[in-house]
């Protein structure tokens, strides 16, 4: 018996022996097959940083119904719905210097809004440091209060014809709206300032102007009793014209305007004085024009809130009728008017904002009277 367990150990031993032998002749075989083969490559890529862009998207609309009649010399009537404005834009903070916003707007004009009638609202580069902002694009330059104040935020609906007068076809065109060029402001305490350098002409995208318009602005803001201020400024503007001319008053000849305003605030009371005067030289077929806008609202606590404007506009050139205002049935050419707005605006949310006003305006001069009534219904969205 002990001999046969001998054997059995034996003959383990020997096959455990071979076993281990065979499985080192195939580890062998595997790393000599494997030395054949050339060393696997590492590669690293490295891929730079890519920045960080704050980017937003903002648009909103103003769907308006108008109904508007005038009589006198020239009576006529138009009413029914318009898209007053359709904007949509994009802004972009690439660094805490650096951003750049642009944004389109589709303008109803006189006959409803269309793509063929908008236009580039602003296409700007931002550069801000301590000192100030320095912006090199297409903006309204600061002058005439309604016009570059955001759409969104006027008490009432409608420029004022004061206001409209100068920013149109029969006033100073590029006194007032978009112009191409470089703008800087800035603000030490209380105060602010700014100018700018840029193309003559109005909406001018592609140098078909050959002349520059200058404008310099400054404004103090005077601290009251509890929350009240008062902000007292004033906007200038320079423009040298152009002797080829494209059909804009202001192109053929020098013309400046100085506009002083006060706007004061108290709590969820607004009340703004806004004056203005501009002349030229006589080859720019525009005489002396004054005017001024009083306007005043106050914000209720059920969001309701009422709206109060009076108006006032010479222009000394006998081409002013009611259709400077948009949407508004024209009458007669005359020298001067005079209008008077009363509105409401309510406020469902920060997104909406539904308004309803009416403006009488009185127009004379000319040897003869005309008058004109606008009622407006808009329901503004944006975000």
């Amino acid at each position: 018996m002990k001999t046969k367990h001998a054997f059995l150990i034996s003959s383990a031993a020997l096959f455990a022996a071979g076993t281990a032998l065979a499985q080192e002749q195939a580890n062998a075989a595997q790393l000599a097959q494997a030395e054949k083969k050339p060393a696997a490559q590492t590669i690293t890529l490295t891929i730079p940083d890519i920045p960080k862009i704050d980017l937003k998207v903002s648009a909103f609309t103003q769907v308006q119904y108008v109904t508007s009649h005038s009589s006198g010399s020239n009576e006529s009537s138009k009413s029914g719905f318009a898209i007053r404005r359709a904007n949509i834009g994009v802004s972009a903070k690439i660094d805490e210097n650096w951003s750049a916003r642009v944004s389109y707007e589709f303008d109803s004009k006189d006959s409803g809004g269309s793509v063929g009638s908008g236009y580039i609202d602003k296409a700007l580069i931002e550069y801000k440091n301590d000192f100030g902002t320095l912006q090199v694009g297409c903006r309204k330059v600061d002058f005439m209060l309604e016009e570059y104040s955001s759409a969104l935020s006027l008490p009432c609906m409608e420029s004022s014809i004061a206001t409209s007068y100068i920013v149109g076809d029969k006033g100073p065109v590029g006194l007032a709206g978009r112009h191409l060029g470089v703008y800087w402001s800035g603000k030490v305490e209380d105060f602010t300032y700014g100018t700018s350098f840029t193309n003559a002409v109005a909406n001018d995208y592609d140098k078909r102007s050959n002349n520059y318009a200058f404008s310099a602005n400054a404004g103090y803001t005077l601290k009251m009793q509890g929350d009240a201020k008062l902000l007292l400024a004033l906007n200038s503007i320079f423009n040298h014209g152009d002797e080829g001319g494209i059909g804009a008053k202001t192109n053929r000849g020098f013309t400046y305007g100085f506009e002083p305003y006060a706007k004061f605030t108290s709590g969820a009371f607004t009340a703004i004085l806004d004056c203005f005067y501009v002349d030229a030289e006589s080859k720019a077929d525009l005489g002396r024009t004054l005017g001024a806008n009083a306007t005043v609202a106050y914000r209720l606590e059920n969001d309701f809130e009422p709206v109060a404007r009076l108006s006032y506009v010479n222009t000394h050139n006998d081409d002013l009728n009611a259709s400077a205002v948009k949407n508004v049935s024209a009458s007669g050419d005359h020298s001067n008017a005079h209008s008077y707005y009363l509105g409401v605006n309510y406020y469902p949310n920060k997104y909406v904002k539904v308004s309803a006003g009416g403006e009488y305006m009185h127009l004379y001069g000319n040897g003869g009277k005309d008058d004109s009534a606008s009622f407006r219904v808009q329901l503004q969205v944006a975000f």
